[in-house]
């Protein structure tokens, strides 16, 4: 017997450990299971070498912008000319808040005297928050920050912005305004839930000439394999392709149900004792996630896809809204679900027959499961959270719906 054969493994030790390669409930913390986004990287990274330039990194909630704040602020304060704090945002945070937050997180050097009769000077690392004086302003900001740009690359990445009240955002927006106008050696990054730099920034849009702006869209499908065999490898396991494309078709383009799938799949191969994941360990994960899910996610599943009449098709239309294709914002037409909801049924459907069932998605009556804009006959919609997309997927896929 080889070597390599003759190894033991723990499969339970494994099991435990998936929770580390797969993180469906938190945003990715190492860099070698982050994947992909390539160009929104270099994006950040060019308005850091650029004067004057700031950035904002917007999109969808669930498209992994958090993640991707944790892996560039770990990956910039690993180098020693360049200081990378990320902070995150609270809606209850004021302006000065924040700045507390952000300079607690850089120390600044100070000398400081030792009693006797030869003092002397001894160096201490003192939190540059420390610097800012009671009441402080934009200016007193903007020279703290001057002065530690002036020794480091510094860049400010504030997570979560969207959840700032307006009067917090228009006045760090000011002051960032205030940044670029001075040419204040620091880059400051706004991370936030938005369909457009406009909607972030809405109480301040002369700030927009200074931005780079980086939409955060829906992972393309080799990127979410990537986060598949990333995941796989810091297992050790492998995963069959039909498995892993079963994954990236059921998680459209959201990188927390990748996750979700990756995890529960793994688990299902360990409790089969074997390293490498089947197309039916994805049935096994599809069946644990729906079980799993929140339960705010299940009642609201279940309100707008409930009714009293018989061989109503609540549920089906809604599956083919799920499976209708997009455009870059999340956005479908009514012609677009057609397509889909006809496979599902086997038979042909215009929207005449389903156009009732997304306007009543779009009303209290159904929970407001769908958000519909523009004008009577050119309507557009989109699912109100996007994280209920893949889930009406799961469940169109575990009741067979899906052909």
């Amino acid at each position: 017997m080889s070597e390599a054969a003759s190894v033991k493994i723990d499969y339970q030790a494994l099991s435990l450990q998936a929770t580390r390669a797969f993180t469906p409930a938190v945003p990715i913390q190492s860099d070698s299971l982050f994947a992909g986004r390539l160009p929104q990287v270099t994006k950040l990274v060019d308005a850091i070498n650029q004067p004057g330039q700031h950035a904002v990194l917007y999109g969808e909630r669930g498209t992994g912008k958090t993640s991707l704040a944790n892996i560039l602020s770990a990956r910039w304060q690993g180098l020693s000319y360049i200081i990378a704090p990320r902070i995150g945002c609270l809606s209850s945070d004021s302006y000065m808040d924040l700045w507390r937050k952000a300079l607690r997180e850089i120390n600044l050097t100070a000398g400081k005297s030792r009693a006797g009769f030869r003092p002397e000077t001894r160096q201490e690392n003192l939190p540059a928050s420390q610097s800012l004086p009671d009441g402080f302003t934009h200016t007193d900001v903007r020279e703290l920050v001057t002065q530690i740009g002036e020794q480091a690359v510094l860049v400010l990445i504030f997570d979560e912005f969207d959840t700032l009240a307006p009067a917090t955002r228009k006045t760090m927006a000011e002051t960032v305004k205030l940044f670029s106008d001075y040419a204040v050696p620091a880059t400051v990054i706004f991370v936030g839930v938005a369909d457009s730099v406009g909607q972030l920034l809405k109480e301040h849009r002369s700030l927009e000439r200074a931005l780079v702006q980086v939409r955060m869209p829906r992972m393309p499908d080799e990127e979410l394999m990537e986060i598949i065999d990333n995941g796989m490898k810091e297992l050790g396991m492998t995963i069959v392709p039909s498995a892993s494309s079963r994954i990236t078709s059921l998680s459209r383009g959201l990188p927390h149900y990748t996750h979700l799938l990756g995890l529960h799949a793994a688990r299902s191969a360990l409790k089969r004792k074997v390293m490498i994941v089947m197309s039916d360990d994805v049935e096994s994960a599809v069946k644990t996630a729906l079980e799993d899910a929140q339960q705010s996610t299940i009642e609201a599943y279940i309100k707008a896809v409930s009714s009293a009449q018989k061989n109503h098709l609540y549920r089906q239309v809604l599956l083919g809204c799920a499976m209708a294709t997009p455009n870059e914002l999340g956005y479908f037409t009514a012609a677009s679900v057609s397509g889909p909801l006809s496979r599902i049924m086997r038979k042909k459907y215009d929207v005449p027959s389903y156009a009732r069932h997304l306007n009543e998605f779009c009303g209290e009556k159904r929970g407001h499961v769908l958000e519909r804009i523009g004008e009577t006959r050119h309507f557009r919609f989109r699912f109100s959270n996007p994280l209920m997309q893949p889930y009406v997927m799961l469940q169109g896929h575990a009741t067979k719906m899906i052909p």
